[in-house]
């Protein structure tokens, strides 16, 4: 799920934009659409700009360091699997330490022997 995370885009209004079909008039064609003002691209509500990518995403949660990737509508789930997999990946050895510790304690004494 990092790589899905971190390879799928984020989701862009051109993607899923309307203002593409040229049979509805053309103030009809922007209805509903604002105007960005860094990119100068209509873009629907709930669309923001990321200042790091420099791109309008669709439904922008924020911009993620870890996947060096814009978290959006598109690529929300993977993200969201990405981090509980990696909480229980760290949550998991803590637990089978503290149940070593509790059930096996002296096994716990003689850890110090092996480093």
């Amino acid at each position: 799920n990092f790589f899905a995370a971190a390879l799928m885009p984020p989701g862009s209004p051109v993607d899923a934009a309307e203002y593409h079909n040229d049979a509805l008039p053309e103030n009809e064609r922007f209805k509903g659409f604002s105007l960005c003002r860094r990119c100068c691209l209509p873009r629907p509500t709930g669309c923001n700009h990321c200042s790091t990518c420099e791109k309008c995403v669709l439904d922008l949660d924020h911009h993620c360091v870890f996947i060096h990737n814009c978290v959006g509508y598109a690529n929300r789930k993977s993200f969201f699997l990405f981090c509980m997999y990696a909480l229980a990946g760290c949550l998991y050895p803590v637990v089978v330490m503290l149940y070593t510790g509790y059930y096996f304690p002296d096994a716990m004494s003689r850890v110090h022997l092996a480093f």
